[in-house]
């Protein structure tokens, strides 16, 4: 008998629980790490041409390629608003969504729903950035060969009304976006519905917000759920 009471063969078991369940975490954080860090990879590599491999960081003297797919190419990293507080009041998901699948797959195929219910700042948004978290600081994408950004939008309900953009962070950050350019608030019919942004004469040598939303507590009083495809440079 031990001195804390407990039998030398249930100690020895429970030391062997503990250590095997450590072993398990470290597993798991490590199998975790290497997912994000194939996600990047591929992210960063997925139908990307010789231009633009040229085009990674540090390097912006070189065109990206075009059409750029912004959903595959740029990250989800820019939450603003309520979407700083995280999942609880903005959501992103990738999927195929039931009436709005689409048959061809490829970069152009990549859809997104977004799910929004008022938080306290009464408004939320993502920018889609290159590279991940980037407002500036680092370089982004040369895109000076594209001339417009087009997409497509339908909501869940048709009443969804969202503002769509792209550039707009500190143009006084070493890399920051000089351009900014936007729809104004539309209100989202049900069927999927194809907007575009023109960048005639837009500064796009270094692009780090590529595309992004933004959806307020006035126009939507009761949240807002709406779906996003085929974002592009073209």
């Amino acid at each position: 008998m031990s001195s804390s009471g407990m039998p030398p063969s249930s100690s020895r078991r429970t030391t062997l629980s503990r250590l095997t369940l450590g072993v398990a975490i470290a597993g798991v954080l490590a199998a975790t790490t290497t997912l994000v860090n194939v996600w990047r990879e591929s992210s960063e590599r997925s139908g990307r041409t010789r231009d633009q491999d040229r085009t990674r960081l540090g390097d912006v003297s070189t065109p990206t390629a075009i059409p750029l797919f912004v959903l595959r190419d740029f990250a989800p990293t820019g939450w603003i608003g309520d979407g700083i507080y995280g999942r609880e009041y903005l959501k992103l998901t990738n999927a195929l969504f039931g009436n709005f699948k689409r048959e061809s797959q490829g970069p152009a195929g990549w859809n997104v729903k977004v799910s929004y219910k008022p938080g306290p700042q009464g408004w939320a948004g993502v920018y889609w950035q290159y590279p991940p978290s980037n407002w500036g600081d680092r370089p982004g994408r040369n895109l000076s060969r594209a001339s417009v950004i087009t997409f497509l939008a339908a909501g869940e309900t048709g009443l969804e009304r969202v503002t769509f953009l792209a550039g707009g962070n500190d143009p006084t950050k070493p890399y920051g976006t000089r351009f900014e350019v936007g729809t104004g608030v539309v209100r989202l019919a049900q069927q999927w519905s194809t907007y575009s942004m023109s960048l005639e004469k837009k500064d796009l040598t270094s692009v780090t917000n590529g595309f992004g939303f933004t959806v307020t507590a006035a126009d939507d009083p009761d949240g807002a759920t709406f779906f996003l495809k085929d974002v592009a440079y073209r």
